[in-house]
């Protein structure tokens, strides 16, 4: 299961990190070192929800506070917010707030069971909240598009997720155009595949791409596909992420797909 994920929103200078299941303290050492390798932001909310922190130590808690001294100078004066949703999880994230005081880091720090309090905190404005690249901490880096996906954006989607796997090598891929307006023709999904290929060790892992279940799309990604087959590459679409997802981290699953055909993962 993929543990993390890191979200950026640049009009609103922050930093979204999602953390599911099961999780050690070394995870969230990960999650800092994607953060740094990908810009920091004057804002972060950790989403702490849907994750399992009971096998973390108190020991671990306070050497990991104390371990991050260098945050002092590079988000001096920064704000982060932590939601929770167990009294334990609330205690271990006290407990590093505590920490962090202790180690005389000048972050502003809040803890609450509510994602729209944590938001509410941080000052954030959802009208101004986009969706861009998604660090997937743990085999799969996702990307989400929404509106109208042209020609040259949808080359500069695939310049910037060659740029992402540069920082997170051996990454398998998930792109989210479930609420993109895909707007390409035969002759620019021969490009968009020639345009993978130049950049070929940085897409030779799997690559899911999700859609809305109609028509028009399946069409689409179906010609897409053929393109991407030609080329070598490995791919699915899936109009559900979950199972998208089982495809990209189950390696017992057949590494080629059915050509022409929308794969769900069984």
């Amino acid at each position: 299961m993929i543990k993390s994920a890191a979200t950026c929103n640049q009009p609103c200078n922050l930093t979204t990190f999602k953390m599911v299941g099961k999780m050690r303290i070394s995870d969230f050492y990960d999650c800092l070192d994607s953060y740094f390798a990908s810009g920091v932001t004057p804002l972060t909310l950790w989403n702490l929800i849907n994750a399992d922190m009971a096998a973390i130590t108190t020991d671990e808690i306070c050497a990991f506070a104390h371990s991050i001294g260098y945050l002092d100078q590079v988000r001096n004066g920064g704000k982060t917010a932590i939601v929770v949703d167990t009294p334990f999880d609330f205690g271990l994230a006290r407990m590093f707030e505590t920490q962090l005081e202790i180690a005389g880091l000048s972050l502003e720090m809040h803890v609450c069971f509510s994602l729209d309090e944590g938001k509410k905190w941080l000052g954030i404005d959802e009208a101004l909240t986009t969706k861009l690249t998604i660090h997937k901490i743990g085999s799969c880096i996702q990307k989400t598009e929404t509106g109208k996906l042209d020609r040259v954006r949808s080359l500069n989607l695939i310049h910037e997720i060659s740029a992402a796997i540069q920082c997170h090598k051996n990454q398998n891929i998930l792109v989210d155009l479930r609420d993109a307006d895909v707007q390409s023709d035969m002759l620019d999904l021969m490009s968009f595949a020639a345009e993978c290929a130049k950049y070929g060790s940085d897409f030779n892992k799997k690559i899911a791409i999700l859609i809305p279940n109609t028509q028009e799309r399946i069409e689409t990604a179906r010609l897409f596909k053929s393109c991407m087959d030609v080329m070598g590459f490995r791919l699915r679409q899936f109009f559900d992420y979950e199972a998208a997802i089982e495809w990209l981290l189950n390696s017992a699953l057949g590494i080629r797909s059915t050509s022409g055909s929308i794969q769900k993962a069984s």
